[in-house]
């Protein structure tokens, strides 16, 4: 008996202590999974200089987390986003959908460069994560019917066990389980804090049309964000009206009467059309 709760008194100590040690480790391990993850998922050299997760708090922090450019493209820092910052809902995450209470984002660099083949880095990576040219998850669609190009009339869809009724409860049967990978319903963000630097633009054939745009955008807080379109369009305000693009447009001014016209000593008034046909009357 003794040797017995001396054994378990040191599986007891020794899983306490490998509990500890994954709570100190967590961030570090957590840190390794999603730089490998971006690799796998981007082709490109991700860093991320530190993560990390609340256990109490539904928080996630991302510091110097830095893309880099494939060898065709130079080699070169693709993207720098020195901080990003969520705040999600975690009863909604545990739902399946994606709801972020806050968003900090800040982005110092996006190099855009074009290779000596004539091709872009971001058509590469958008090639990369999208193959189909599709959107990234495709929506589930319904079965459509072919047409029976016998008889001209559309064939009937195949009857499968999804659709035949129950013998013993008269219900339809529960549809087959998919394989598909699940995903989050993305549900919107309620406020976005957004900093933009700058873009650089490399011509790798032609380097004397290289540039660079500075864009600006220091803690822009954007709100009711329900969509990527909707992102992408006040963001594209926002940054047309810093760089003096877009002005909204000013109403233009009431139109005030003339002053009277004042008649000068020793002057007869014009006639009116009324007066020149008085003497006709």
């Amino acid at each position: 008996m003794k040797f017995i709760c001396r054994w378990l008194f040191r599986l007891l100590i020794l899983t306490i202590v490998l509990v500890v040690t994954l709570v100190l480790l967590k961030d570090v391990l957590l840190k390794a999974l999603v730089e490998y993850r971006l690799r796998e998922q981007t082709g490109l050299d991700v860093q991320i200089g530190r993560l990390e997760m609340g256990l109490l708090t539904p928080t996630l922090t991302l510091e110097d987390l830095k893309f880099y450019n494939p060898a065709e493209f130079g080699g070169s820092l693709f993207l720098d986003l020195p901080e990003l910052h969520l705040e999600y809902d975690r009863p909604a995450l545990a739902a399946g959908r994606l709801h972020l209470i806050l968003v900090r984002v800040n982005l110092a660099e996006v190099h855009i460069v074009q290779g000596k083949s004539g091709q872009y880095n971001v058509s590469l990576l958008e090639a990369k994560l999208n193959p189909n040219g599709g959107p990234f998850i495709p929506p589930l669609k319904d079965r459509t019917v072919a047409p029976n190009t016998s008889a001209g009339q559309p064939t009937p869809p195949p009857k499968d066990r999804a659709a035949s009724p129950n013998a013993s409860t008269g219900q339809p049967a529960p549809p087959p389980q998919s394989h598909a990978v699940s995903t989050f319903r993305f549900e919107g963000i309620d406020t976005l804090n957004l900093s933009l630097g700058k873009v650089k633009f490399t011509c790798l054939p032609q380097p004397e049309r290289s540039t660079e745009f500075k864009l600006g955008m220091n803690n822009e807080v954007i709100t009711q964000v329900k969509s990527t379109a909707d992102l992408n369009g006040l963001v594209l305000k926002i940054l047309l009206q810093k760089s003096g693009w877009f002005v909204h447009p000013k109403p233009a001014p009431a139109k005030s009467p003339p002053p009277p016209a004042v008649e000068k000593p020793g002057t007869k008034p014009a006639p009116t059309l009324r007066g020149l046909a008085a003497p006709y009357k």
